[in-house]
């Protein structure tokens, strides 16, 4: 018989708060403020993909590696902005919302949103702490 973490039950379940708060103060706690990561957002298939570069807790760099055919400019957020996405988009009573953490610095690694016909998110990847 399969046993569920609490962990993994709350993430199926998308009744619990998603280990927002937790993982949050993990990230304000042992998150770096300078990083790089890769940040890929769309609907059913990733539409936008840009590595972002935050320096001193600001974004310094935003570059485009897809965008399949979206216009620019784009812009970068720092995990701080991805944490506030993730609470509005957890607000939205209408929206089944999933979010998955890291879970040795608790920044954001995905946030998926269920409201309708074509559900949207986003996910990051190739995050590496950065110097400044």
């Amino acid at each position: 018989m399969r046993r569920w973490s609490s962990a993994g039950l709350c993430l199926l379940l998308s009744a619990c708060s998603s280990g927002l708060e937790e993982h949050e103060a993990l990230w304000r706690d042992k998150g770096p403020s300078s990083y790089q990561y890769t940040h890929g957002a769309g609907g059913f298939s990733l539409h936008v993909v840009l590595r972002v570069t935050v320096q001193s807790g600001t974004v310094s760099n935003t570059t485009a590696l897809s965008s399949a055919g979206f216009p620019g400019p784009y812009r970068g957020w720092t995990m701080e902005e991805l944490f506030q996405d993730i609470r509005e988009r957890l607000d939205e009573d209408a929206c089944k919302t999933t979010a998955r953490y890291d879970e040795s610095l608790g920044y954001p690694v995905s946030v998926y949103s269920n409201c309708g016909e074509e559900g949207d998110g986003w996910t990051v990847t190739d995050f590496a702490p950065g110097p400044g």
